[in-house]
C-alpha cells in the first residue's frame, strides 16, 4: 500500500509538472487556468505541486486551454511545450485589473515602448496618425 501511494505521489509531481510547463508556456497565471476550469487557483496550485491531480472531468478542457495532448497531460507522452527561459518572453495576456495596475504603477512603458518604437523605425506610425487624422508636431508648420 505505502508503495502504491509513493507511485501516485510520483505521477501527481509529474504531472503537475507537465501542467505548470505548459501554463508557463501559454503565458497563464494559475487564477486565469482556475478561472477558465472553475476550479480555485489554490486547486491549480495543489495540481503543480504534486499534491493532487486534476479529476478525469477536467482533462479535456484543461489540455485545449494548455494547447497539449490529454496523453502528454496524463502520461507525459508526445510533444511537450515549449520551455520558458528566464527573461524570455511569452504570449502576452493581460487581464483588465494587470494592465490597470501597471500603468497607476507606471510599469506601462514597458509594454508599449518597444512598439511604438518599432513603429517610429517602419514609417508606420506616420501611417496610423494620418489614418486618424493627425499629425506630428513637425507636420504642423506644413
Amino acid at each position: 500500500m505505502g508503495s502504491q501511494l509513493m507511485s501516485e505521489n510520483a505521477n501527481n509531481t509529474e504531472m503537475g509538472e507537465r501542467i505548470k510547463l505548459a501554463r508557463n508556456a501559454q503565458g497563464f497565471s494559475q487564477r486565469q487556468v482556475g478561472k477558465a476550469l472553475d476550479v480555485s487557483h489554490n486547486a491549480v496550485s495543489s495540481w503543480e505541486q504534486g499534491k493532487f491531480e486534476p479529476e478525469a472531468k477536467h482533462w479535456k478542457k484543461l489540455a485545449q486551454i494548455l494547447k497539449i495532448t490529454i496523453a502528454y497531460l496524463v502520461e507525459g507522452q508526445g510533444e511537450k511545450p515549449p520551455e520558458t527561459k528566464p527573461g524570455e518572453t511569452r504570449p502576452l495576456r493581460l487581464s483588465t485589473v494587470r494592465l490597470r495596475n501597471m500603468v497607476t504603477e507606471g510599469h506601462f512603458d514597458e509594454l508599449i515602448y518597444p512598439r511604438i518604437a518599432a513603429l517610429v523605425e517602419s514609417g508606420e506610425l506616420d501611417d496610423l496618425l494620418k489614418k486618424h487624422g493627425y499629425r506630428r508636431d513637425c507636420d504642423r508648420g506644413k
